[in-house]
This record gives C-alpha cells, structure tokens and sequence, in this order.
C-alpha cells in the first residue's frame, strides 16, 4: 500500500485580501487605489508607521479596516504558533500497511491528526467572525447611503469567493480525517482477519477486505477533493498577498 503521508497543511491567508473595496474610497484620497490599501495593510502588519489621512471622516474609515485587518493578522500567527507545536512527524506513520493491521501503533498519529484538524476548525470559525465584523464595520460607518451600498457590494463580491475556497478546504479536510478515523476503526474492530504477510497486507476474510478496500477508496477520494480545495486556496492566498504588496511573514505566515 501507498504511504499517503499527509498533507501539509496551508498556513492560510487569514486575511482575505479586499483590493476592491479601496475602489469606494478613491474619491477621498489623493493615493492610487492599489497604494491606498496596500498601505492599510502593511500598516496593519505593522511594517510601516500609520499615516493619518486628512479629514476625520477618511481616519475613521481606515481604523476601522486596518483594526480588522489586524485582528486577522493575528490570527495567522497564532495559527502559525499552534501548528508549529504539533508533532506532524506522526501523521507520516498513517496509512501505512502496517498501522492498518496494528491500529494501536498509530493511537497517538490519530489524535495528533484530529489536534491539527481541530484548530484549523477554530481559527476558520474565528477569520468567518472577524470578516462579519468587518462588513459590520462598512455597514454601520459614516457614509451616505449609496456609499455605503456600493461599498457592500464591493466588500461581498472581493470576499465571497476567497471565503467560500476557504471554507471549502477546510470543510474537505474533515471529512477526509473523518474518513481516515473510520478506516482505522474498522481495522482495530477486524483486527483479527487483518495481517502483515510478507511485508504486505492480507486480509483473511472476504467479506472485510471488501469492506477494508471501499474504506481505503474512500480515504484517497477524500484525500484527492481536499489536495484540489488546498490548491485552489493556495492559489487564491498567493494572489492576495501579491494584490496587497506584502509577503508572508508581513501578515504572520510561515
């Protein structure tokens, strides 16, 4: 059997960029638009000192996006402090022949598995807040009303599709570790009819290795859906950091 490893897990752009959203706001200042927001967000960073825009009105608007912004910033580097704690030399021990006859061998790889999907889950759930109070920020600002619509429009449309990549790898890596767990709960159950004979896996029972064999299919379809979501949003974070004129280390990944 292929040793899958495991993948390795994007240290994803908390910060789903809002290059558009300066669009609404080019009247107001004398930068370009693309200088405006890229400022914003190495402020944010704190790779520059703040500048203060002229009016009040503009001051308060920028605050509130570069407070946002680096609320997500945060969040990417204590994601990059809690990955760095995780021991992923044992997740390469999965999906061995080996672990699949001896499930006990690999107790600690799974829960280290379940550990890194876990917190990838809690800061998903915490960049999905911070980006609500982001638009609650545009929705309650000091605007007109055409503005402020234009605005939202502008924020949903730059927002949505990084926000659904991003939901989307991470909805796909829990079922693919849901799956992983549920072929090694059914080894461990038929533990019996499942050996190592001549270095390679053997089944005793028809009717398991049936069973065991849909499992593994299972695994690697899951596996294969959540590589393309990765790689997709990979993409997407790429381009985002590149919009904004920042690297990774600027925003707090590894």
């Amino acid at each position: 059997m292929r040793n899958c490893g495991r993948h390795r897990s994007i240290r994803f752009l908390c910060m789903v960029a809002l290059p558009l959203l300066a669009l609404a706001l080019r009247a107001q200042t004398a930068e370009p638009t693309d200088q405006y927001f890229n400022r914003l967000a190495r402020e944010a960073a704190g790779a520059q000192p703040v500048r203060a825009s002229k009016t009040p009105h503009q001051r308060a608007i920028d605050e509130a996006l570069r407070s946002h912004l680096r609320v997500l910033i945060q969040i990417n580097r204590e994601f990059a402090t809690a990955s760095a704690k995780m021991d992923k030399e044992k997740l390469k021990q999965l999906m061995t022949p080996g672990s699949i006859a001896d499930p006990n061998r690999v107790a600690d790889a799974l829960k280290e598995l379940q550990t890194d999907v876990q917190v990838e889950q809690e800061m998903g759930t915490r960049v999905k807040q911070t980006l609500a109070d982001l638009r609650h920020a545009i929705e309650t600002a000091d605007l007109a009303a055409a503005e402020r619509q234009h605005m939202l429009k502008i924020f949903d449309l730059s927002m949505a599709g990084p926000d659904a990549e991003r939901r989307q790898y991470y909805d796909s890596e829990k079922v693919w570790a849901e799956s992983v767990n549920d072929l090694y709960q059914f080894a461990a159950e038929h533990n019996a009819a499942i050996k190592i004979s001549d270095g390679k896996l053997a089944v005793m029972d028809n009717a398991v290795l049936d069973q065991l064999n849909q499992k593994i299919t299972q695994v690697n379809t899951h596996r294969l859906k959540m590589q393309t979501a990765l790689q997709v949003y990979k993409t997407t974070q790429n381009k985002r950091l590149q919009d904004l004129g920042v690297d990774r280390k600027s925003v707090g990944l590894p």
